[in-house]
């Protein structure tokens, strides 16, 4: 417990910092070198988050209260915890080491005469476990330079990065630390030593730290690389060499990558608030549509009955009209003496044939009886004539 009260106190009055010995770079030193590997950490670290800077202040204002300090210092600590683990999830597969040591590689070709070796025989299984020890002894330096046959080694490690809120008067942005250490394998000399902490950018007004996370990482990841370079630069400047490139430059380049961030976020915003209210300006009519749908179905069920009403009253007027047509061809024949009876009856069926495949009288057909009556009374009519 004691322990953990000692740490908190540390952490709150920044004091307990680890630092190491500068040790400055001699150009006269330069023309013993012949050959360098450039070493350091095959996994990189986890990537820590500060973004509770801004409470630093109430813990002042405070005064002399431990109890609640502390409490607000553990706060401090777990909200810090959980979105540093957040923000490791999202750049899982950034190696932060490899990309420094890239950088730097590439700004020592650039600017000074010496010749790093290839990576590939840094990398090699046999030495990969010694190269992964810190601190690391003599012994350790001079097998890896029987290995990779250099004459000297820089050791080059990132001690720490992450997102770091400053306070009030800053916006939340990616610091980075790197340790480096140049030593010669003749007589075991240390030629350099620095710590290089440096972040991406300047304030920048409006940023929100939650946009990091945003499109899986792209602004934390590009802070990052940004950071990375501006490290590899300021350490080849450190050692005397001049560097290709401004790193105000790239800090200006770095703000307006996160100004467009921030202005893409407003508009979204403005976006869905507009999407907002158009919907709310739509609700009128969407009721005036739903009552339509509504109603639509009682009057199509109105038109349709009528239609079947009217429907079925138009064919019942050809087929009365059809049997009076025909019941007056018939009273014709009969009544007309001058017929014979087979003429009148061949009329009759011709007649009625000619109804039915005209389709006039359709289901509309005479019973058997009437027809044998009325051929009765035409066979009688027939006698009486023959009679006179």
């Amino acid at each position: 417990m004691k322990k953990l009260l000692l740490l908190i106190i540390l952490s709150l009055t920044g004091f307990g910092c680890n630092g190491i010995e500068k040790i400055s770079f001699q150009n006269d030193d330069a023309k013993f070198i012949n050959k360098i590997a450039i070493i350091g950490p095959e996994e990189s670290l986890d990537m820590k988050v500060n973004i509770t800077g801004d409470s630093n202040m109430f813990y002042l204002m405070m005064g002399p209260a431990i109890v609640p300090q502390l409490m607000m210092a553990y706060g401090t600590y777990a909200a810090n915890k959980e979105e540093a683990v957040s923000f490791n999830d999202i750049i899982f597969d950034l190696n932060i080491e490899k990309i420094v040591r890239k950088k730097f590689r590439d700004e020592l070709v650039a600017g000074t005469n010496f010749n790093p070796v290839i990576q590939e025989e840094i990398d090699a299984p046999n030495i990969k476990h010694i190269i992964n020890k810190y601190p690391k002894t003599q012994d350790d330096y001079i097998k890896i330079a029987g290995h990779t046959g250099v004459d000297t080694i820089i050791d080059l490690s990132v001690y720490s990065y992450g997102i770091k809120d400053p306070g009030i008067l800053w916006d939340p942005n990616v610091i980075l630390t790197a340790d480096a250490k140049m030593v010669r394998i003749s007589d075991n000399k240390t030629l350099w030593q620095t710590r290089i902490k440096e972040n991406a950018r300047r304030r920048t007004t409006g940023f929100e730290y939650h946009l990091y996370k945003e499109n899986n990482g792209e602004l934390l990841r590009y802070e990052l690389d940004a950071a990375a370079d501006i490290v590899a630069k300021t350490l080849v400047r450190d050692m005397g060499f001049a560097v290709k490139g401004n790193i105000n430059s790239i800090r200006e380049m770095v703000v307006k990558k996160v100004m467009e961030s921030i202005d893409t976020e407003a508009n979204l915003i403005a976006a869905l608030a507009s999407m907002g209210d158009d919907k709310k300006a739509e609700e009128p009519l969407n009721e005036k549509t739903d009552l339509a749908a509504a109603t639509a179905p009682g009057q199509a069920a109105g038109d349709k009955a009528n239609d079947s009403t009217d429907g079925a009253a138009k064919p019942e007027a050809p087929i009365a009209s059809n049997k009076n047509n025909k019941a007056d061809k018939t009273n014709d024949s009969i009544a007309d003496p001058a017929k014979p009876a087979d003429a009148i009856v061949s009329d009759y069926d011709k007649g009625e044939a000619k109804s039915i495949a005209s389709g006039d009288d359709k289901g509309v057909a005479k019973p058997i009886e009437e027809e044998t009556n009325l051929a009765s009374a035409m066979a009688s009519t027939k006698t009486g004539d023959n009679l006179k």
